[in-house]
């Protein structure tokens, strides 16, 4: 693993899941991220926080956000947007809690990977206001505009390789 693949930062956080009555027939259920705790909480996962009639938020744990100097372009993209977010990526589990998030990004395209496999649900949380100055500051050290660079596209030469209209 290069220097590049390893995180430059990190930052622990709680994550908050509601869990609602489903009216669905193949569910009982509905579990999604409503809040993020900066630091985190001293509670075992599952710990009730509040609930309500047919819905409670339960602490799902700590996870620690990590942010890597090659995404800074998609960190810059989710701090444009209105409101930015935590992305939390969860997936379904056996125990008391239907989903558990395994993971926490402020990068939209990395969010993005993990909706391909199917295998994970990825929620959007609003991004807490020490969390956004967290990533601010880490664009504001690392981050290095690539220019543009349009690629040549070279005539496709007969019996050779190469693109192009052959037209």
């Amino acid at each position: 693993m290069g220097a590049e693949s390893e995180p430059a930062d990190r930052l622990l956080l709680g994550v908050v899941l509601e869990c609602k009555a489903s009216r669905s027939p193949w569910t009982d259920h509905i579990w999604q991220p409503v809040g993020i705790i900066v630091g985190g909480l001293p509670l075992a996962a599952g710990t009730v926080l509040r609930s309500g009639d047919g819905w409670r938020h339960c602490y799902a744990g700590d996870i620690e956000l990590e942010l890597f100097r090659k995404e800074t372009e998609g960190y810059k993209r989710n701090l444009s947007s209105r409101p930015p977010v935590v992305y939390v990526v969860m997936r379904s589990t056996d125990q008391a809690m239907g989903m558990m998030p395994v993971k926490v990004t402020v990068c939209p395209y990395e969010a993005e990977r993990y909706l391909v496999s199917g295998d994970e649900l990825v929620e959007g949380v609003p991004m807490p206001d020490q969390v956004g100055l967290f990533v601010q500051e880490f664009v504001a050290r690392h981050h290095v505009d690539e220019p543009f660079r349009k690629r040549i596209q070279r005539p496709k030469h007969e019996g050779g390789v190469g693109g192009g209209d052959v037209r």
